[in-house]
């Protein structure tokens, strides 16, 4: 496999495969985001607290952070496309699991093996983009991709909620197999039209275990280490601190919950509008300013919805959280698409578990800190630590 820093003639970008991707990844994502509003329901079916009926979201993402670091190595053995379209009708399978749960258990089971699947879906077509888009035009497809992400968070805060209450709970998780199934049939057209098979890069030569062991030692490759610092301290202060908006407006300003979680979703839309004009940003500011207008920005914006003393403002503010955010994460994601080349399945599902960990460890410490001190206090320390993430990044 070659490094993809490319010249112009390149072959034209596979645009159909990369909507197909995308919406896979809105699959998985809404998957992971989708129990959030269903909880009392499926507590009231089990005859158990919300507390006890989350089992189901916590066992989807432990399975869904835990193995992106399995499926990367596989995926440069086997071909990343070809493991994307494994994964996505496997998903499709999983998700059909769910509807039929007898018990809790039997349903924290099966959203488990869903969670397992769907998990390496994101950092699978992150590292396929690497393979097959020059680096010069990475940063607006991967812009392009994340759309899926931004929406998928959008549809699965939302949708659970709504389809739960007119229908029931099982029915959600049908929903998500038809999103599954659609983006399968996306994958497999891409396949027939050729944009996508005849851009397979060759397979590692590496064995399995040997691909493992090279995931292994990314840690400790020197270009790789600090990309990985980066997006699991970024993970860590931004959603320790942006997870915890909802209940302090909740709390200060007595906002409900239906409106906090939709000015949360704002968010995504600030994603979908980055998108748009990711390209004409990386040309007119290039890697290095993008890293500081973002993560200052994105400073900026927590201490502001720390010290607002109305709500009001936290509707534009937190739209333009979702755009400032994407301009440093999306940065570093295509860097981390150059952090090991011959591995870049291997290294992109590296850089997708550091964030999910990063991200895990800070919304405990934030429910700490946001149960002892309050929400604004929580906002500034976030606000703190991201400019100084940023401040380190831009030094190198």
């Amino acid at each position: 496999m070659t490094d993809s820093i490319r010249t112009g003639d390149a072959p034209p970008t596979p645009w159909w495969a990369i909507a197909s991707l995308a919406l896979a990844a809105f699959a998985s994502i809404a998957a992971l985001r989708i129990c959030d509003q269903l909880l009392p329901h499926i507590a009231a079916e089990f005859g158990t607290t919300t507390g006890g009926a989350s089992a189901v979201a916590t066992a989807y993402a432990i399975a869904y952070g835990a193995c992106q670091l399995l499926v990367g190595p596989i995926g440069d053995r086997m071909g990343k496309y070809r493991l994307i379209v494994i994964l996505s009708g496997l998903s499709i399978l999983t998700s059909l699991l769910a509807p039929f749960a007898t018990t809790l258990a039997q349903l924290s089971a099966a959203r488990f093996l869903a969670g397992a699947v769907a998990g390496g879906l994101v950092p699978l077509s992150l590292a396929w983009i690497g393979d097959t888009v020059p680096y010069e035009q990475r940063q607006g497809v991967i812009a392009r991709f994340l759309t899926g992400t931004a929406a998928g968070f959008m549809a699965g805060q939302g949708l659970g909620g709504i389809i739960g209450d007119l229908y029931s709970w099982r029915a959600v998780f049908g929903l998500v197999a038809g999103l599954f199934a659609l983006s399968l049939a996306g994958l497999l057209l891409a396949l027939v039209k050729e944009e996508a098979a005849r851009r397979q890069p060759v397979a590692s030569r590496l064995g399995l275990f040997q691909s493992m062991a090279a995931t292994l030692a990314i840690f400790r490759n020197p270009a790789a280490v600090p990309v990985l610092a980066a997006v699991a301290v970024e993970g860590f202060f931004y959603y320790g601190g942006m997870t915890f908006v909802g209940a302090d407006l909740q709390q200060r300003f007595g906002v409900p919950t239906s409106l906090g979680g939709p000015f949360v979703g704002l968010a995504g839309i600030g994603t979908l509008l980055y998108a748009a004009v990711a390209s004409k940003l990386v040309r007119r500011l290039g890697e290095r300013q993008m890293i500081i207008v973002g993560g200052v920005g994105s400073a900026l914006i927590l201490a502001m919805l720390a010290l607002s003393p109305d709500w009001h403002l936290a509707p534009p503010l937190l739209l333009a959280s979702g755009f400032l955010f994407l301009m440093i994460h999306n940065t570093l994601q295509v860097r981390a698409t150059q952090m090991v080349p011959t591995a870049r399945g291997a290294a992109l599902a590296t850089f997708a578990f550091a964030l999910f960990i990063g991200q895990t460890i800070g919304i405990a410490l934030g429910a700490i800190i946001f149960d002892r001190v309050g929400g604004p206090a929580l906002l500034l320390i976030a606000a703190m630590g991201i400019l100084a993430v940023t401040a380190a990044i831009a030094r190198r």
